[in-house]
């Protein structure tokens, strides 16, 4: 696994992987991380006994548009997992997904420069507290420099992700309508307008999680994080232009200065030489390398 991953230990207190736990996440009242076991697990048996269960998905939203990402490279789409494989060499390709992912959580609290002003001897729970109420998470200070602007991606994040009921006018959005608003901001995936956590911060403590992620993702692996919209109406595998099609979008300068401001919070002694090329966006007549 890359280098970095294991830097991040630091910032965390203990990892738990279980197999009820999906998706993944951080409990910042312990500092502990929760891992999906769908990368981890060695064992047919032990593949069998996780939980398909998720209160992250897009399941059953009203909503007029899909969604889709994944990995893919050269425009082909790449899998995460080898199914009939679980060993953690031919499965290294998710585990490092979701360490990127999960443990930069920890290090958006407990990064270096936060680190040695805290008190040992106080809860986690509270030093959490008192690092948010000061504005010195990696998500404000991304926030505060760098902020997000579509608030209609805000509400169709808590649609999609959180469960919680559309305003009617959103429902209405089209892929064009929502890939347009899309475009038109600086983040790498959707996923980073998810808002909620435990303290319910109104910024989006997903928004530079998803830009290391995807930004590490394409260093160390060459993979790019692709995104579609399509019409909601449409069921087959070729779409027509109701689409937007973008493979690589952390290539975006926009996006890409973001997530190097991420990156130098995160790892500000990375030493790492990016070369993120612009991404590509693309309306195919067909294709069959989007899930």
């Amino acid at each position: 696994m890359p280098l970095p991953i294991f830097e991040m230990f630091g910032a965390v207190t203990a990892v738990v992987i279980g197999n009820d736990i999906t998706p993944g996440s951080l409990n910042q009242y312990t500092g502990a991380i929760y891992l999906d076991p769908n990368y981890f697990v060695n064992s047919q048996n032990a593949k069998d006994s996780i939980s398909n269960s998720t209160t992250n998905g897009q399941s059953n939203n009203p909503l007029s548009f899909q969604l889709n990402g994944s990995y893919t490279q050269n425009g082909v789409y790449t899998p995460l997992t080898n199914q009939n494989d679980s060993s953690f060499r031919l499965n290294s390709l998710g585990i490092s997904k979701t360490l990127f992912h999960e443990l930069f959580h920890g290090v958006d609290t407990f990064s270096n420069d936060t680190i040695p002003s805290i008190d040992v001897s106080k809860p986690i729970a509270v030093t959490t507290s008192d690092i948010v109420k000061n504005g010195k998470t990696i998500s404000q200070r991304l926030d505060a420099a760098y902020p997000l602007q579509s608030y209609v991606w805000r509400e169709l994040a808590s649609t999609l992700w959180r469960n919680e009921e559309s305003f009617s006018s959103l429902t209405f959005l089209d892929a064009i309508d929502v890939s347009e608003d899309f475009d038109r901001d600086a983040t790498s995936y959707p996923y980073g307008y998810k808002t909620s956590t435990p303290f319910t911060f109104s910024f989006s403590y997903e928004d530079p999680a998803v830009l290391f992620e995807h930004l590490m993702m394409k260093h160390f692996f060459n993979l790019d994080k692709t995104t579609l919209f399509r019409d909601a109406t449409e069921q087959s595998n070729c779409y027509g232009k109701s689409m937007y099609h973008v493979e690589g979008r952390i290539g975006n300068p926009r996006v890409l200065e973001r997530a190097m401001f991420v990156l130098n919070l995160a790892l500000p002694e990375h030493g790492l030489n990016l070369d993120i090329p612009r991404p590509i966006i693309l309306v195919p007549e067909c294709t069959e390398t989007i899930l």
